[in-house]
């Protein structure tokens, strides 16, 4: 997969299955010139940029950002923030950035925001019926011919992972290892980031929109922040 032409990544699977570990395998091998920001992480990590302002990523362009457990920052299960995300990813790729997201919360996600998710990355799924019914997710394990990807789960060991990228030529989807990268439990056990969760959704229209909106090398979207809320708002 290649993260200059594909704008949304979605990092899915059980708790202690990887995922964060994946992710910055993928922010480590990615050769391009991008800069990578990481939101919120408690811990410097390479020379990714780590972003404290939930705000600040309206401020980005031509970058690829990645947002660990996105339902710390967006509640999926409520109707509202799907909106929210939707909105979100528009925003996002309308400036040129990439979305690196990770959730075990993938029930969550609406057929709306799977269209413009183009990279699925799977890690184990002990119980596929965890899977939403029709969803993106559940299809590409159900129409994956290997063994370990059957009805019931997907039954994958540490440093696996299932591929499936829109982007990618016939025959490069499939399963694939990465190495550990030395990621711990660095939500659980440092830094400030479980603050940040239940304020981000409200964020969307926070009071700090204006002075963003003001910055010269902002390239506004369409949208302003206010008019995601009310759109938020009306749909909700």
């Amino acid at each position: 997969m290649e993260l200059d032409n594909t704008k949304v990544v979605a990092i899915i699977g059980d708790t202690d299955s990887g995922k964060t570990n994946l992710a910055f395998h993928l922010l480590r091998e990615y050769k391009g010139t991008r800069q990578i920001y990481l939101l919120g992480y408690p811990k410097q990590v390479d020379n990714f940029i780590t972003l404290s302002d939930f705000n600040d990523i309206f401020l980005l362009t031509d970058s690829i950002i990645f947002m660990d457990e996105i339902h710390r920052f967006i509640k999926l299960y409520d109707k509202k923030a799907n909106q929210a995300l939707l909105e979100l990813i528009s925003l996002l790729g309308h400036n040129n950035n990439t979305l690196i997201m990770t959730t075990q919360l993938s029930q969550f996600i609406t057929k709306s925001v799977e269209a413009f998710i183009d990279g699925w990355f799977l890690t184990r799924i002990k119980d596929i019926k965890t899977l939403k019914n029709g969803s993106k997710p559940k299809r590409i394990v159900q129409n994956t011919v290997y063994h370990n990807c059957n009805q019931w789960s997907l039954a994958l060991k540490p440093g696996e992972y299932l591929e499936n990228c829109d982007t990618n030529p016939v025959g490069v989807n499939g399963i694939k290892t990465f190495s550990f990268q030395n990621i711990g439990k660095d939500w659980r056990y440092g830094g400030n980031a479980d603050n940040l969760s239940d304020k981000n959704t409200d964020k969307l229209s926070d009071k700090n929109t204006d002075k963003l909106s003001d910055k010269k090398n902002l390239k506004m979207p369409t949208k302003n922040l206010q008019e995601i809320n009310a759109t938020v708002q009306t749909n909700g």
